[in-house]
């Protein structure tokens, strides 16, 4: 824990980040990654173990993974994501020289994004009217989170 800012880093040789938004990470496996490459998972505030500040902004996503970033010293790194951390990998490369390769899952990097916001709160009120499974989503993220992303 960094800042509030959960993270973990594993493996050996050139960086690979792994922005952690995504709900349920037990469906991505990085043993793959983690032979090759020092993968480290960041979970911005909001998201996974890390803080619920309550107010989110696109700048501070960035800004969470690169305090962990500049923390361990990265000055190099590939982004990798799958859905939302999809979104975020292509969102850490833009503009930054840092960033060397991007790979993104099940996003489209030109997808339209409009309206996104407006349907994370539709999906969240449905959830919500079932006290158990809105309980199990909130232990992963908080969805205000979600609808700033």
């Amino acid at each position: 824990m960094l800042d509030k800012i959960h993270w973990r880093s594993t493996g050996a040789g050139p960086a690979v980040v792994v922005p952690q938004l995504n709900i349920d990470r037990t469906q991505i496996d990085l043993a793959a990654l983690e032979a090759r490459f020092t993968v480290v998972v960041v979970s911005p505030r909001g998201f996974g173990l890390s803080e619920r500040p309550g107010g989110y902004s696109g700048a501070r996503f960035l800004a969470d993974v690169a305090r962990v970033l500049n923390h361990l010293a990265v000055l190099e790194y590939a982004a990798f994501g799958y859905f939302m951390s999809g979104v975020m990998a292509a969102r850490l490369a833009v503009g930054k020289p840092r960033v060397w390769a991007v790979a993104c899952g099940d996003f489209t990097l030109t997808a339209d994004r409009r309206g996104m916001g407006e349907r994370a709160r539709l999906r969240q009120a449905a959830v919500r009217a079932d006290a158990a499974a809105w309980a199990e989503l909130t232990t992963t993220y908080d969805p205000s989170a979600a609808v700033a992303f």
